[in-house]
């Protein structure tokens, strides 16, 4: 790579970790505004993953939880930056697998990402907040301890229930907006063979 196509892919690095934190926060505000039991917070991590590997992912998602809390949009979001970073290397390592060339292989990498993402929140959302965070999957939570189920019991229902499916979600729109992204672009902003790999796949 020569050094112009270096200096601009640092820009685009640069570029790509605020929009993609802006994405985060955006959709992930208008979904807890509705009171949706989904969270799609995670779209940005997930496409900076892809282009530029797990350590912006990580940067990416990581920030958008922070700035979600200083700004007073969600002040619990910074306590599952964890589940952003978990999210973040889940997706690096199945990408390079080669599970996203495919729609079926790509809908169990979000059942995966999910059911860890749940496990690695499900301390943070019982020992920190009793189950109540705030957002649309409390209501699931809510329904089964009214049907008589323990906090612990309900919070690892919900949280497997919730979290796969909106994983799921997530990786599809993220996989469908990479392999749509313009080749010339791509070739610019990165040099991951995995993007290459990801848009010649039917």
């Amino acid at each position: 790579m020569n050094a112009i196509s270096k200096t601009q892919q640092n820009f685009f690095k640069l570029t790509l970790i605020p929009l993609s934190i802006a994405v985060n926060i955006g959709i992930g505000l208008i979904v807890k505004s509705l009171n949706l039991p989904i969270y799609l917070d995670s779209i940005g991590t997930i496409i900076s993953t892809i282009l530029f590997g797990w350590q912006i992912g990580l940067i990416t998602g990581v920030l958008s939880f922070v700035f979600t809390t200083i700004l007073s949009l969600n002040p619990f979001a910074i306590f599952f930056s964890g589940t952003q970073a978990a999210i973040a290397i889940l997706i690096y390592i199945l990408a390079h697998k080669g599970w996203f060339k495919k729609t079926y292989s790509t809908i169990f990498s979000g059942i995966i990402v999910g059911a860890i993402a749940a496990i690695v929140s499900m301390p943070v959302i019982y020992y920190l907040f009793g189950g109540a965070t705030g957002n649309g999957a409390s209501i699931i939570v809510a329904y089964f301890i009214n049907k008589g189920l323990s906090p612990v019991n309900s919070i690892v229902i919900s949280g497997f229930i919730v979290e796969p499916i909106d994983k799921t979600i997530q990786i599809l729109i993220a996989i469908y907006v990479v392999k749509n992204l313009p080749t010339k672009l791509v070739t610019t902003i990165s040099n991951n063979d995995l993007i290459k790999r990801l848009k010649s796949a039917k």
